[in-house]
């Protein structure tokens, strides 16, 4: 019931840039791992569902700790006990294409801008986007770190599946 309500507040809200950007990653990811993976038809399409989640959940969820450690009141209601347990589920749901993720150096240069890029905003007090106008720091931040978290676990599932690819495991 939770995630019904939670999905009818994300969808009947007007959409701002950033919805449009994360669902149009999500999209991208969810063709990536469906082309990558090569397991039966039904596992891939639930493995190609989850796997966007890995990377909006990532992002959403040190976005929300973060900002609630810099700006406690502001995001006091990322704290809540139902809020964690939706995160935790998403997170979960995203990671269950872990199997098939290989970290390499290539993942190092995306995995090093997500950290960087979330210790600079606290750097500049975390600074929040109101209304998405003017174009400042916090959304540049959030549209940079959102491509760049779809970036790296494309990367890491990227060289996970060329690595069973090349042993002939899937």
């Amino acid at each position: 019931m939770l995630q019904f309500l939670l999905w009818w507040a994300t969808f009947t809200r007007q959409a701002s840039g950033l919805f449009l950007l994360t669902y149009s990653l999500a999209a991208v990811s969810l063709f990536f791992a469906f082309w990558r993976l090569r397991v039966t038809p039904l596992r891939r399409l639930l493995l190609a569902i989850s796997f966007p989640f890995a990377f909006v959940q990532s992002f959403e969820t040190v976005y929300s700790k973060l900002a609630y450690l810099i700006h406690p009141a502001a995001f006091a209601g990322t704290m809540r006990p139902a809020i964690i347990l939706v995160e935790i589920s998403w997170l979960l749901l995203g990671f269950s294409s872990f199997p098939f993720w290989r970290f390499t150096k290539i993942s190092l240069g995306p995995l090093g801008f997500f950290i960087g890029g979330f210790l600079l905003w606290a750097l500049f007090d975390y600074p929040r986007i109101p209304g998405l106008q003017p174009f400042g720091l916090g959304l540049a931040l959030n549209i940079a770190l959102k491509i760049d978290a779809c970036v790296l676990f494309i990367t890491l599932l990227y060289r996970g599946t060329s690595e069973l690819w090349s042993q002939g495991l899937t």
